[in-house]
């Protein structure tokens, strides 16, 4: 019986001394401390008709790009990263948001679509211009107007749509 009383009282110290478990994944990062950039240095996306957006490269070497389409009923929201991401076998990841938010997804696909736009003079259908991915400096966060907010830091990536959105990390990159 000693033994028994023993053994239960050690449970329970450990338990009380146990390291709670890694953060809530649905838990959506705090960006508040983020300092903001101005947005017009990053608004270098338009698709027509009505497409706009924001594009960066990250310091992890991904492209980013979140997006407003204001003309659909309802107005779609998106942001997406694609590349090497870290913390996934996956080459990109998007959030999008219209009639109704779901989370974030992770996908593998042809990259090479997401470097292609269509313009409203001929020729129509164009390539993104590599210069257009400013870097958005580690520390720093872009707002976009009525969409959402991507925000970095040397080594993770976080985009927010509503209560939805992504987190790229060499530490395990996810979806909420």
């Amino acid at each position: 019986m000693a033994r028994i009383l023993v053994g239960a009282a050690l449970l329970a110290a450990v338990s009380l001394t146990s390291p709670v478990a890694a953060a809530d994944p649905g838990r959506i990062p705090d960006l508040s401390s983020y300092t903001a950039v101005d947005i017009q240095d990053y608004n270098t996306y338009y698709n027509y008709p009505t497409t706009n957006g924001a594009q960066f490269a990250t310091p992890g070497g991904y492209r980013c790009r979140i997006t407003y389409t204001g003309r659909a009923n309802p107005p779609m929201k998106q942001a997406s990263c694609w590349g090497e991401l870290p913390g996934t076998s996956s080459n990109s990841v998007r959030v999008f948001a219209a009639m109704q938010l779901d989370p974030a997804t992770f996908s593998t696909g042809d990259l090479a679509g997401m470097e292609k736009y269509t313009d409203y003079k001929e020729p129509r259908d164009r390539t993104v211009d590599p210069a257009d991915y400013k870097l958005l400096p580690a520390g720093s966060k872009l707002v976009y107007p009525d969409t959402g907010t991507c925000a970095v830091t040397d080594v993770s990536t976080v985009c927010v749509v509503g209560d939805h959105g992504f987190e790229l990390s060499e530490k395990g990159s996810r979806v909420f």
